[in-house]
């Protein structure tokens, strides 16, 4: 005899749309009803199908299964695969397609006729967006939890009728403002639609449900942000909604990276407009080229950038939107061979020497012009080489030249003469893969390339002193480390202390003659008198040193990667004075604006612990986009800006309330981020 029962299904459906925010969503299907009261299908095996196959939310369904054991426990799970907007580099907007985490539905127990119906409505207030596919997933057990069979059946959601027309002026003026970005959330703040306004000022918006309110955003490059928190789509006439901008001061998020592995051409720095926080599109940008690391100088209007393998810093004009004059960090080295007539040999290879730890290692070797000259380009100012010179004749008679050097690479043009003499006999030769030299008159092979790694500078960090405005860059070579002291007005170096290899962060402190610099490999935090080179203060530290900042109050705050802990230190003394054991990978450091919390990101864990700087305790923690690599914060806007290295991914937070405030996958390997407010 047949039976019917009631029942209400609620599920739980969690919404990533934006990470790091995990939004809970309260799925009802409601008005459900289940009943075994229809026939048995042909097909073999247990089944699933909903009716209809398609349709816009709020739609009536009906699941139906057959085949299915007697008196088994029907468990019944939701898939949503869901076509979400996403806003990438450039403020360009792609659609993607996310998979959001299976949901429970409910359990029911199979008829005596194989069947179960359940009839329901999905219902409008599911952020569902056309495109979306719904996948119903069932497994049957048996009493003793044996699998009793499974099935599942699809549903697509089709447009809903809304419209919405949203209108962006310009206050000033009134006109429109063409390229707007216009953004439409749902109730839980998950991203619905977006899109630009066209030279109208206008964006249009179908697709929408007409009975749900959503919170509408116009973002405009130099104006302030406007939101509106309860629009409503209509389905005859568009529900309309219009912005009146007001502008605002200028300023910008420079966020930096290095090409994705086999992309050369793949972006490596992109620009935020600071008030709107809407990715800018600019031709100008894609010379910047690669970009390790950024310092900017927002009282001079410049970002400076520099690639891992640097040979120069490149300059931006944050005001004019165009790159400067770089400021080179490499120089040439000529060396002319002559032999005993003073003529130039016909035919010679000079071999460029780096005398490391008792050793010597070849950097490179080329062969000279018909004048007997090669000019060894892109050596690093301060790295001292050692030259020698071979000849060959027609009958393999070595000549050697007489090492020159050691040879100090200088601003300046750095010539060197050198004058072989008669050797005993070797072979010369010279192939694409390798270089011949010589040690202790035995020949030896070893592989390189027109450019060994040993002949550039491994940046490690780059500063700005706020009072003088001098740059300093800290980086290693494969001999030693070095502190560029730097004047970017007269494009030169002032200074170059030898410091440990290894070195990392530099941090001015603020009075125009020191800085703080970290060393990774000795696990040290050092006081360095700018104008002499003279370590002032030095201390030991936890293991690893990645990252160094102080505030106005005398502290100096360390975040060791290795051994995951915080450290405080006395700016004058540099003694420890406090220390919090976090976990493993905290790479970078932030202060807020009132320095009431200090910020330490973490790379392992994708988080950001508050901590407070009077006694480093634990205020709260806030989960971000995974791979947090770069912090910044921009005191007059109170906004913090985190980029995630796993899919370079950039979120945007109100520093009061820690709300997300926009976020943007550019899609690129980020490394450093800094924010630059525009002098008026």
């Amino acid at each position: 005899m047949p039976t019917g029962r009631a029942v209400t299904i609620a599920a739980v459906l969690a919404s990533i749309a934006l990470l790091p925010i995990i939004i809970i969503l309260a799925l009802g299907l409601y008005g459900s009803a289940v009943t075994g009261d229809f026939p048995l299908v042909d097909e073999s095996g247990p089944t699933m199908r909903v009716e209809p196959e398609s349709g816009p939310p709020g739609s009536d369904l009906t699941i139906r299964g057959s085949r299915w054991d007697e008196g088994t426990l029907l468990r019944l799970e939701m898939v949503v695969q869901v076509a979400r907007p996403q806003i990438t580099f450039g403020g360009e907007i792609e659609t993607v397609e996310q998979p959001l985490p299976g949901v429970y539905v409910g359990e029911v127990v199979i008829s005596r006729a194989g069947t179960f119906t359940i009839e329901t409505q999905l219902p409008t207030t599911v952020p569902l967006l056309p495109g979306t596919q719904i996948e119903f997933l069932g497994a049957a057990a048996y009493r003793g939890g044996e699998p009793a069979g499974e099935g599942r059946t699809t549903f697509l959601v089709e447009p809903a009728p809304g419209q919405l027309d949203v209108e962006v002026l310009a206050d000033a003026s009134g006109d429109p403002l063409p390229r707007s970005l216009v953004e439409v959330r749902g109730l839980q703040g998950q991203l619905v639609a977006a899109g630009h306004t066209g030279t109208d000022g206008i964006a249009r918006f179908e697709g929408l449900a007409s009975d749900v309110a959503y919170q509408v955003t116009a973002r405009a490059a130099g104006y302030d942000t406007l939101r509106a928190p309860a629009v409503e789509a209509g389905e005859e006439t568009p529900g309309e909604v219009t912005f009146v901008l007001p502008a605002a001061a200028p300023g910008s998020v420079f966020v930096g990276g290095v090409p994705r592995r086999g992309e050369a051409d793949s972006p490596t720095l992109a620009v935020i407009d600071l008030p709107s926080l809407a990715p800018i599109r600019d031709a100008e940008i894609k010379a910047a080229g690669a970009a390790w690391a950024l310092a900017a100088d927002p009282g001079r209007g410049r970002l400076y950038v520099a690639d891992e393998l640097a040979t120069e810093i490149r300059v931006f004009n944050v005001q004019t939107g165009r790159i400067a004059a770089a400021i080179p960090l490499a120089f040439s080295l000529r060396v002319e061979v002559r032999d005993e007539d003073d003529r130039p040999p016909a035919s010679a290879v000079v071999h460029l020497l780096w005398s490391v730890r008792g050793s010597e290692v070849l950097v490179r070797a080329r062969e000279t012009d018909a004048s007997g000259v090669v000019v060894f380009d892109d050596l690093i100012a301060g790295s001292s080489y050692v030259v020698s010179a071979m000849t060959a004749s027609a009958e393999s008679l070595g000549r050697t030249a007489e090492a020159a050097g050691p040879i100090t690479v200088h601003q300046s043009p750095n010539p060197v003469t050198i004058e072989p003499h008669q050797t005993a006999r070797a072979t010369v030769t010279l192939d694409s893969d390798f270089a011949q030299m010589f040690y202790g008159g035995e020949p030896q092979l070893l592989a390189g390339n027109d450019r060994a790694p040993a002949t550039s500078l491994v940046v490690a960090d780059m500063a700005v002193d706020p009072v003088s405005g001098l740059l300093y860059v800290t980086g290693s070579d494969l001999d030693r480390g070095h502190l560029f002291v730097i004047d970017p007005d007269e494009r030169r170096i002032v200074h170059d202390w030898r410091v440990p290899a290894g070195v990392g962060d530099v941090v001015p402190r603020g009075d125009g003659e020191t800085v703080y610099i970290a060393n990774r490999a000795f696990s040290t935090v050092a006081l360095v008198d700018v104008a002499t080179g003279e370590e002032l203060q030095s201390a030991k530290v936890p293991s690893w040193p990645e990252a160094i900042t102080a505030d106005t109050a005398g502290n100096v705050f360390v975040a060791s990667l290795r051994d995951g802990s915080v450290t405080r230190l006395d700016a004058d003394t540099l003694e420890i004075s406090a220390e919090r054991e976090l976990e493993e990978g905290v790479h970078r450091l932030a202060l807020l604006p009132d320095e009431s919390a200090l910020l330490v990101a973490n790379i392992w864990t994708d988080t950001i612990t508050a901590l407070t700087p009077a006694d480093l305790g634990i205020a709260f923690l806030l989960p971000v986009a995974g791979n947090p690599h770069a912090l910044a914060v921009d005191a007059g806007r109170r906004t913090l800006v985190v980029g995630a290295g796993d899919g370079g991914t950039v979120s945007i937070f109100d520093t009061d309330t820690f709300d997300l405030a926009q976020q943007v996958k550019l899609g690129m390997r980020i490394r450093d981020i800094v924010a630059v407010p525009v002098p008026a």
